[in-house]
């Protein structure tokens, strides 16, 4: 689901309406706006950077000015967030940016999405020749979701078949453990259990995908969409990539999109492009259908190939021994909760179960930087079926000290949380929620808390020298040590840096200095140094 998925949501059409025009000439503030009017002010400021960036082509850029409009949403205070107005404000935002990524495609996004470069035209008499081979699957199926055979479909099997043959395979060996859980949200919702093939499309199953629109999750939501699924994101978690919250947040997103338009082709393309699109773009062409939509010039590329990818995907998911796929292993995910003390490092779970940390990580998704939350007094945190009851009692009990390692930092006069949140490499939510203060005002001699694994002084890019002296572990059998060799390694859908720095035995602190990453985002695609 992709930014214009949430751009709609809760609100009447002639909001929609107006929240998808042209925005009105930005006005000063007047001093008679309310806080909640001037953050939203503030948020459009922001938006209107990131267009201006769009037009020239800066996408990431761009993405990070809207990313920092969404923020100060997700910050605002939590008496707001129950408010109409703050809702209204939101969806428009949203709404804005929803426009701006229409026509966008810097080929970012998850594995199975098919854009017309990816597509593979069939001959007609090819698309008459494969449409034959599966009409006779289709009728020996039961599909909740009626499927319709076209050219379209075709197309998009024979990709997936030829072209796709490998990702699609890897997507059918991840979902085995996650189709129950799936299956059981949607029939609760009332929901067709085929929905379940809706991830494959959206992030081919990786829990922490991200596309270029910044959209996250086996679901792949938006900020603003979390939000008002009441999915939490922000520096600690990211509840999109949290498969069983997540999937319940897209029960409740596909029941609204078909009690409005009863029809499961256009709720696909409502999800993909957003009520408001197809309800415009069908009211511009007076059609009744996707396939008249199909039709039309009105809608983006992706959206008109969507809804025939997610056919040809339930035709293989329906039977993959026919086209040559390995079935999904169908076993549920299986996994213990143990009520911990927060905060914790997932590092020293990890030691006391046994297991590597990247295990831990992987049944606790969520956890945006391997430790749970500060502002948390517990935390119900997922572990291996397997961890003995002796040793989650032991972690129910361990002293703060052994939890997560702390530093102190006293406040110097002048000294601001930003100035401080900078040197020691964090945010500034994060330390006003480890030290329980709600105001960015510090006084003189103030004690606060500085999670010290979070440290690594002032990111400046690496010079000759420095990189020529640095000295870490080689990934040897011998274990020996010697002048580091830069490696360039790729970034792939769901890793993060701790998963890359686990992979070669580094820090995360090293990989920032060797790149000069200013925090710890970073993309699919992108090329990082590493020094062994």
């Amino acid at each position: 689901m992709k930014i214009r998925s949430g751009a709609v949501l809760l609100l009447g059409v002639l909001l929609v309406t107006a929240a998808c025009s042209t925005p009105p000439a930005k006005t000063e503030v007047k001093p008679s706006q309310s806080p909640l009017q001037v953050m939203a002010h503030n948020a459009e400021l922001l938006v209107d950077q990131g267009e201006k960036l769009f037009v020239d082509r800066e996408y990431s850029s761009g993405r990070e000015k809207m990313d920092e409009a969404m923020e100060l949403f997700l910050q605002a205070p939590e008496e707001w967030k129950g408010r109409q107005e703050y809702r209204q404000f939101l969806n428009r935002l949203t709404a804005r940016v929803a426009d701006l990524e229409e026509g966008v495609d810097d080929g970012n996004d998850p594995e199975l999405l098919i854009s017309d470069n990816s597509l593979i035209k069939l001959s007609p008499n090819e698309s008459r020749s494969l449409m034959g081979k599966v009409e006779k699957e289709i009728k020996a199926i039961h599909s909740s979701i009626p499927i319709e055979l076209n050219e379209n479909v075709t197309n998009a099997l024979s990709a997936y078949t030829t072209r796709f043959r490998d990702s699609v395979s890897r997507g059918l060996e991840r979902c085995g453990k996650y189709l129950p859980m799936i299956r059981s949200v949607m029939a609760e919702n009332g929901l067709p259990e085929d929905l379940a093939v809706l991830p494959l499309l959206e992030s081919n199953y990786i829990t922490r995908a991200t596309s270029r629109a910044s959209a996250r999750g086996l679901w792949q939501f938006m900020k603003g969409t979390a939000l008002l699924y009441d999915l939490d994101v922000n520096w600690w978690l990211d509840e999109r990539c949290d498969p069983e919250k997540a999937t319940q947040a897209a029960a409740q997103h596909l029941k609204h999109l078909y009690a409005k338009f009863n029809d499961w082709y256009l709720v696909l393309a409502a999800y993909d492009a957003g009520e408001g699109k197809i309800e415009r773009t069908l009211q511009k062409i007076n059609g009744t259908t996707f396939w008249d939509l199909s039709k039309s010039q009105y809608l983006k590329r992706e959206t008109m190939n969507y809804v025939p990818a997610f056919l040809a995907l339930l035709i293989i998911f329906k039977d993959p021994a026919n086209f040559g796929f390995q079935p999904p292993s169908e076993v549920p995910w299986e996994y213990k909760r143990v009520e911990i003390p927060a905060p914790v490092d997932l590092s020293l779970v990890a030691q006391h179960l046994d297991v590597s940390p990247e295990e831990v990580q992987d049944f606790n998704p969520e956890l945006v930087h391997s430790m749970t939350p500060y502002y948390l007094k517990s935390y119900s945190l997922k572990v291996p079926a397997s961890a003995s009851d002796e040793v989650l009692e032991r972690l129910k009990t361990l002293p703060v000290t052994k939890r997560v390692a702390l530093r102190h930092h006293t406040v110097k006069r002048g000294e601001t949380i930003s100035r401080i949140a900078r040197k020691y490499g964090t945010s500034v939510y994060s330390l006003q929620s480890l030290n329980k203060i709600s105001s960015r005002k510090l006084k003189k001699g103030e004690v606060l808390l500085i999670p010290a694994r979070e440290e690594r002084g002032v990111t400046r890019a690496p010079t000759e020298k420095r990189l020529a002296s640095t000295k870490v572990k080689r990934s040897t059998k011998g274990g020996k040590k010697g002048a580091a060799k830069p490696v360039v390694y790729k970034v792939k859908s769901g890793d993060n840096l701790f998963s890359i720095s686990r992979r070669y035995r580094v820090t995360v602190e090293q990989i920032q200095a060797w790149n000069n990453l200013k925090n710890n985002r970073i993309r699919r695609g992108d090329n990082l140094l590493i020094y062994l």
